[in-house]
């Protein structure tokens, strides 16, 4: 199933690649009327990972795989940086270059962090290779300085800074606080290659939660995103059986009793589409539409129960050659929206390729501090109470239709 629906969802993602400056081709961030104008330096990241993994699951040539990389390699060589850092939005009008808004330049650390755990990925797959490649990703690295962003012991959101002088304009007051986010593996990664101070996870929080009648860990909307992006670049489940193993079991659970009660023949709620062409906060705590890539990062987890959901999701779909519907009725099934976007399509395929990005990530210099930190969690952060037996443990049957 896994190879099947991942060679048409690649095939997919060719929606996205634009060519402003009609050198390179770059990932744009949606296929609106205006999504072909702009990206995203998380796009970027995400174009990079989709590469490499495509390439092991023998979707693309190694030559092609290269030649890709290196045109991505070359776009973020020509971006304005800010501590080493890219910019969050990137205008596509020529050649790619930062954004500026009211004469003020926005840099996120997470959206620039996913681009960091590409890097390093990058640079380890060509180390032997074509080492050009991998010294041209290292440089990048090199560049960075996320310490930086640290404050109050966290990492903070990020920076404005003004495009004329490079002075700090506006310093984000938010921090990444919550291990339950899709910060986690990319803070452990940021940590492993020493671009993090430790107090930056030590500070990090794990609360628990009652969600559908279960113990899970608290986090932002009960999303399947900030609950399971983990589970992209590490098998969570066998590392930390007993606290994060233990949460994504319950929200595995708590996401088919969400769906029962509700009347939902189909589920997965993450941060998505909303119906027509807007944005939405999807999660257990509004479960309004399904988002395929949410479905597809449940089945990470090896459930039977997710499992038999993704495969009711994947032949839902529309496998027409453009990329997939972004959100889906919960009822009917039918696509609800007219607008794609080119971080679903990206998590999508990872997740159904899971076991390529996690051999890519095994490989990496970062992989055994942060493997050694999440093995810790079931020491601090066990739940208030663990059950003998878990639903999704027994031979359950979808009966939603």
């Amino acid at each position: 199933m896994a190879r099947k629906y991942s060679a048409l969802v690649y095939r997919g993602l060719d929606a996205f690649r634009v060519n402003p400056d009609g050198r390179q081709q770059v990932a744009a961030d949606n296929n609106g009327p205006f999504g072909r104008s702009w990206t995203k330096s998380t796009n970027l990241g995400l174009d990079l990972l989709t590469q490499l993994v495509a390439e092991r699951a023998e979707l693309v040539s190694s030559t092609t795989c290269a030649e890709h990389v290196s045109g991505v390699l070359g776009t973020l060589e020509g971006l304005r940086t800010f501590h080493g850092l890219f910019p969050e939005f990137i205008k596509l009008e020529g050649t790619p270059h930062a954004e500026v808004k009211d004469g003020v330049i926005r840099y996120s650390t997470i959206d620039s962090a996913w681009v960091t755990v590409a890097l390093s990925l990058v640079e380890v797959r060509y180390r032997s290779e074509r080492s050009a490649l991998a010294r041209r990703a290292r440089a990048l690295i090199e560049r960075q300085d996320y310490s930086a962003f640290v404050s109050s012991g966290l990492l903070s959101g990020g920076s404005s800074i003004d495009a004329a002088s490079g002075n700090v304009v506006h310093s984000e007051r938010f921090s990444y606080g919550d291990r339950n986010s899709e910060a986690r593996p990319l803070v452990l990664a940021l940590l492993g290659l020493e671009l993090l101070p430790t107090s930056v996870w030590d500070k990090m929080s794990y609360d628990w939660a009652d969600k559908a009648g279960l113990s899970l860990a608290a986090s932002y909307r009960a999303s399947a995103f900030v609950e399971l992006s983990g589970q992209l670049f590490f098998d969570e489940m066998t590392l930390a059986p007993r606290s994060l193993g233990f949460s994504h079991r319950n929200y595995v659970d708590a996401t088919a009793r969400v769906a029962r009660t509700k009347g939902h023949t189909i589920w997965g709620y993450a941060p998505s589409c909303e119906p027509p062409d807007g944005y939405g906060e999807f999660g257990l705590d509004r479960p309004d539409v399904v988002t395929p890539y949410a479905a597809a990062e449940l089945s990470t987890t090896g459930l039977p129960l997710a499992e038999q959901n993704l495969s009711r999701v994947l032949e839902a779909l529309d496998w027409s050659g453009a990329p997939v519907a972004d959100a889906l009725d919960p009822v009917t099934r039918r696509s609800v929206c007219t607008v794609e976007r080119m971080l679903d399509q990206s998590l999508l395929f990872l997740a159904l390729q899971v076991n390529e990005l996690r051999s890519l990530a095994r490989a990496a210099s970062w992989y055994a501090s942060a493997e050694a930190r999440l093995r810790d969690m079931d020491r601090t952060h066990r739940p208030p109470r663990e059950p003998a037996r878990f639903a999704s443990d027994r031979d359950v049957h979808w009966g939603g239709g």
